[in-house]
């Protein structure tokens, strides 16, 4: 075989090897399935850096391609989240702020205040619990890793009358993948990327696969837009600084789909954070005055659209429409080198014989 998927792959950025430990297949008992994991881990290396704010790809099983790696780059987010936070936490807590508590247990809810670092320490951290009634508050000492128990927030209650008890739950499933101690704090999970897709494709998808034998319905928290731009049936909560009253974060899904570009429009006359809207359809983003007011809108925004083969002629006119600055890019994959980055993973796969790491509709022949 051409040995450039190879030479490619060993050029990559390390940072996606966890990757490595996410098995993605199909649990029907009809076929043998699973992604792509080398051509996934050189996609992401793309879309991870990709300074366009329009970026095409074009390739085929564009729609599981597209669902999957829209998941992965919202893991990769969040193992950043993670780093960052370790790195400066006063950025997302601010002395004096009330923090909740998030693991489950009997203190699950229970409001506390963070008080800031213990003098002439690194990795030591105050929190008290609120005054009530007579009795004063308690000061906790935490290290920096374990405040991820805790996030910011501007409830006052219910009281944590009580320290919380030292109580380490075990691993949650992107814990375990992403090699991080989240305690699955929204702080750490939150939303950077919007699906643009059909409501229905993107629930079978979540019902009908699995990373490491877990339903991705369980795995992952998704929400979605409504016609009037907000997230249904999900609290979605803004946290503040006490001092100045500026947005710290937003409590929301990891993921966040709607199937309209006008949902999307009314989101982001209201959302002025930076996400990135990935499509499976050329046409879902075609009409170009609407991408125009969203960008004028929030300029932190980029569109990623995974398109199929026959896609492509419409592709070059949409990106001339939308704009001439070269913040576009068009990216098609020869179906050559497609074969290429199957041989990879095919090589982990010997033992069955018609493995095929696209789905049932790809039109790559082995």
């Amino acid at each position: 075989m051409n040995s450039n998927a190879y030479s490619i792959l060993n050029l990559l950025s390390k940072e996606y090897n966890w990757i490595d430990k996410a098995t993605y297949t199909k649990f029907n008992n009809q076929s043998n399935f699973s992604s792509p994991l080398q051509l996934i881990k050189f996609l992401l290396n793309i879309l991870s850096v990709s300074d366009k704010e329009n970026l095409s790809i074009v390739l085929p099983s564009k729609k599981n391609l597209c669902y999957i790696l829209s998941i992965y780059l919202a893991l990769e987010k969040v193992r950043k989240n993670y780093s960052e936070f370790l790195s400066d936490f006063e950025k997302f807590l601010v002395p004096g702020q009330n923090i909740r508590y998030c693991l489950d247990n009997e203190q699950k809810g229970k409001i506390f205040k963070y008080i800031g670092k213990k003098q002439n320490s690194d990795d030591i951290t105050i929190i008290e619990t609120l005054p009530y009634g007579n009795t004063a508050g308690c000061r906790i000492e935490k290290k920096i890793a374990n405040l991820l128990q805790f996030y910011p927030t501007n409830k006052t209650k219910p009281i944590g009358k009580t320290p919380p008890r030292d109580y380490f739950p075990p691993s949650s499933n992107i814990d375990n993948i992403l090699g991080i101690k989240s305690f699955n704090n929204p702080m750490i999970l939150r939303n950077f990327i919007i699906l643009l897709t059909v409501q229905k494709n993107f629930m079978n998808f979540l019902e009908a696969q699995k990373i490491n034998d877990i339903k991705l319905k369980d795995f992952i928290t998704v929400g979605q837009i409504n016609d009037s731009g907000d997230l249904e049936d999900f609290e979605n909560l803004k946290i503040t600084n006490p001092k100045d009253n500026s947005e710290v974060f937003k409590i929301e899904p990891l993921i966040i789909y709607c199937h309209s570009i006008h949902s999307l429009y009314e989101f982001f006359k209201k959302n002025k954070d930076e996400k990135i809207v990935i499509t499976d359809e050329i046409s879902k983003i075609n009409n170009v005055t609407i991408i125009k007011q969203i960008k004028e809108i929030n300029k932190n925004i980029k569109f990623y659209n995974f398109s199929s083969y026959s896609d492509f002629e419409y592709l070059n006119e949409y990106q001339e429409k939308i704009d001439n600055t070269g913040q576009n890019f068009v990216w098609k994959f020869e179906k050559s080198e497609i074969k290429d980055w199957l041989e990879i993973d095919n090589d982990s796969f010997k033992n069955l014989n018609d493995f095929n790491s696209l789905d049932s509709n790809s039109k790559i022949k082995k």
